[in-house]
């Protein structure tokens, strides 16, 4: 459990992935708290708005994330060629 104005910390795999996503056109937005997704991406060319958990390869939901799932399910992406093929991406030689 946390301490009080104890800093939350990033998954490991999260500045690669923000990265390559905003090198395809999509803006993102990192978001914190209990149950939320880590980020909150916007694609400008179709105007969605997604909601997503980073998670590292062994990386497990917390309680609060599971619940918060189960009433508005959002992906959960554990590499960088998970996220661009969330966002329809494929065939990008260079991730």
């Amino acid at each position: 459990m946390r301490r009080v104005g104890q800093a939350r910390r990033r998954d490991t795999g999260e500045r690669a992935i923000i990265s390559a996503l905003e090198a395809v056109g999509i803006v993102v937005f990192p978001i914190s708290g209990a149950g939320c997704p880590d980020l909150l991406l916007y694609c400008p060319q179709t105007r969605v708005w997604l909601p997503v958990e980073v998670k590292g390869p062994q990386g497990r939901l917390t309680a609060a994330q599971c619940q918060q799932r189960a009433l508005a399910p959002y992906p959960v992406v554990r590499s960088v060629g998970d996220a661009l093929t969330l966002v329809g991406v494929v065939g990008v030689k260079k991730w």
